[in-house]
């Protein structure tokens, strides 16, 4: 089952204030950085811009393409009846990213037989993991050289920019 691609323009429109606030904080956080201190005193708040439009760009594009796919396919039926089941609202999940903690929304459909079930996890991610592959494998790389948990949990942490 192929997944219907994203609305690209929408995206882009939906995007383009929060890539707008992006440069003006970058830009304000280099003027406003007093002489002789412009990189040590802009570098961190540069940085925290854009790796908040990082996660937003990259949860906004994934949430678009859920709403995609759910428009495109129509509820799932139950094996006991027969019968479709019922739309139960939409759900929160919450997935760590090597792009940040994303929350995406979908629809829960329900079967008082079967109970619930939320095919987008299929889609996002078939292990239907709440840590993407991205994160354990840096995880994994950051602990090769490291004495503790504690230690690459914090090393984790800042070379990710959480």
């Amino acid at each position: 089952m192929a997944l219907p691609k994203l609305d690209r323009n929408a995206y882009e429109e939906q995007m383009r204030a929060e890539f707008e606030r992006t440069l003006r904080d970058v830009a304000d956080a280099v003027d406003n950085a007093p002489q002789g201190r412009i990189i040590r005193d802009s570098e961190e708040k540069a940085r925290d811009a854009l790796d908040r439009f990082r996660k937003v760009a990259y949860e906004k594009a994934v949430q678009m393409k859920v709403n995609a796919a759910e428009a495109a396919f129509p509820p799932p039926t139950s094996a006991a009846t027969g019968k479709r089941k019922r739309h139960k609202g939409m759900q929160p999940t919450s997935v760590l990213t090597i792009n940040g903690r994303i929350d995406v929304w979908r629809i829960r459909w329900h079967c008082r037989l079967e109970g619930s079930e939320t095919p987008a996890d299929r889609w996002l991610d078939e292990a239907e993991s709440t840590i993407s592959e991205g994160v354990r494998e840096m995880a994994c790389r950051l602990n090769q050289s490291s004495s503790s948990f504690a230690k690459t949990a914090a090393n984790l942490a800042r070379a990710a920019h959480w």
